[in-house]
C-alpha cells in the first residue's frame, strides 16, 4: 500500500507523488523519504517524500517500517559538516550506507564512517534504537543539535 504524503501539513489538497532517487536527493525540500521501490540501480529507486520535521509516526501518520532515506551530514573535525543522506531501516534503526553528491551525481557509499569523518542524521528518528547514530566524536554538538528545532545551514541542506 502506498501512503499518500503532502507537500506540507497545511497543503492537504496536493498529494506528492513518488519520485526517483536521482531526482529526489539533493534536489527537493523534503528531509525524509520512504523507499517504496528498489532494484539493482539505486538511482532508479522510487521514493515517497514524507512530511514532518522528524521521522516519527506522528509526523508520518502510520507505523514506520521499511527502508528510509533521511537528511544527514558528514561530520569531520576540520570544518563544517557536509550534507548527505543516510539509509535507515526501521523499526530496527539499522544504517549501513549513505549517499553523497559527487560531480553532480549521487554516489552510494557503505558504512557511516568515512575517511572524511562520520555520517549522522540531521533529523530525529522516533523509534527506540541505536543512540550512537547521533554521536560524532569529531564534533559532539552536531548530533546534539540534530532535529527540527535547529536552524543551522547544514540542517536545511536544500537552500
Amino acid at each position: 500500500m502506498r501512503r499518500q504524503q503532502y507537500a506540507s501539513v497545511e497543503e492537504k489538497a496536493a498529494p506528492v507523488m513518488p519520485i526517483k532517487l536521482k531526482q529526489a536527493l539533493f534536489h527537493t525540500p523534503w528531509l525524509a523519504f520512504q523507499v517504496i521501490g528498489d532494484g539493482e540501480e539505486f538511482e532508479e529507486w522510487e521514493l515517497q517524500p514524507l512530511s514532518g520535521g522528524t521521522l516519527a509516526e506522528e509526523d508520518v501518520g502510520e507505523p514506520l517500517d521499511g527502508l528510509f532515506m533521511i537528511a544527514a551530514q558528514m561530520v569531520s573535525g576540520g570544518g563544517a559538516p557536509e550534507r548527505c543522506y543516510l539509509a535507515v531501516t526501521l523499526p530496527e534503526r539499522v544504517s549501513d550506507e549513505h549517499f553523497v553528491e559527487e560531480n553532480g551525481r549521487i554516489a552510494r557509499r557503505e558504512g557511516r564512517r568515512t575517511a572524511e569523518g562520520k555520517v549522522i542524521p540531521s533529523i530525529g528518528i522516533g523509534h527506540l534504537g541505536n543512540y550512537t547514530l547521533y554521536v560524532a566524536k569529531e564534533d559532539p554538538l552536531v548530533g546534539i543539535n540534530a532535529g527540527p528545532h535547529h536552524d543551522a545551514q547544514w540542517h536545511t541542506p536544500f537552500n
